[in-house]
């Protein structure tokens, strides 16, 4: 049985997150969570295309929070490896107490801190692992422009950011056993959206996606991932 947290994906009382992805639906985790776990899973026509996803929040002590990798964190929440055969698994911290939400007003009846949001935009990227001073212009433009102007889109509710700690690729029957691993971006920002035909299109989020300082950023990403995923 999984240990399933009583958080939503965006609450602030869990600083550790670990991310599941899949080609095919998550049945089986949902079966040992007896539906208690939020699904989300991509908008598309065909099924081969789709990706699917499972969030499970930790709170973490300092000391075990220090030496935990992805193995630990699944025995943590009680998760049986045989159930993840061909997955993507990735174990992150928060990047700051709390997530960045659009003021109270505008969210009603909805808060994303208390309930799971129908739409989960996720965005992962990385600016150039040599250059100290990409990572810190990439996180200042992120916190101090970029959330900024997110928080003026129609729709859009929340963000919370995280770092990659660790991450496990499972094979399955189909896997290339002489694939080259790939490393994730290291960089995932979660936005909870109420749908994104509000958002996307908008003026305010063409606004939030061309500017000067976005453009120089995006130029020195060398790895980036972007998924559009609905609660199912």
């Amino acid at each position: 049985m999984v240990k399933v947290p009583v958080s939503c994906v965006l609450s602030n009382a869990q600083d550790y997150l670990v991310v599941i992805y899949s080609k095919k639906p998550l049945n089986c985790i949902a079966q040992q969570s007896e539906g208690k776990l939020p699904l989300y899973g991509t908008d598309s026509p065909l099924e081969a295309e789709s990706t699917f996803s499972a969030y499970f929040t930790l709170n973490l002590n300092p000391p075990l929070a220090q030496d935990l990798n992805i193995q630990s964190a699944l025995l943590e929440l009680e998760i049986q490896a045989s159930y993840l055969q061909g997955t993507d698994i990735r174990f992150y911290r928060a990047l700051g107490p709390t997530a960045l939400m659009k003021p109270a007003e505008f969210m009603e009846p909805f808060s994303p801190l208390t309930s799971d949001p129908p739409y989960l935009v996720s965005v992962a990227l990385s600016p150039n692992p040599n250059s100290d001073e990409s990572e810190a212009d990439f996180n200042a433009w992120y916190e101090h422009e970029h959330i900024q102007l997110l928080s003026k889109v129609p729709g859009w509710l929340a963000c919370r950011r995280y770092i990659l700690l660790d991450e496990l690729r499972t094979p399955d029957s189909t896997s290339n056993a002489n694939a080259p691993l790939r490393r994730s971006p290291q960089y995932l920002a979660l936005h909870a959206l109420k749908h994104p035909n509000d958002a996307f299109g908008s003026p305010e989020h063409k606004a939030a996606t061309n500017t000067p300082w976005r453009t120089r950023i995006m130029s020195g990403i060398v790895a980036k991932e972007r998924y559009i995923f609905r609660l199912t």
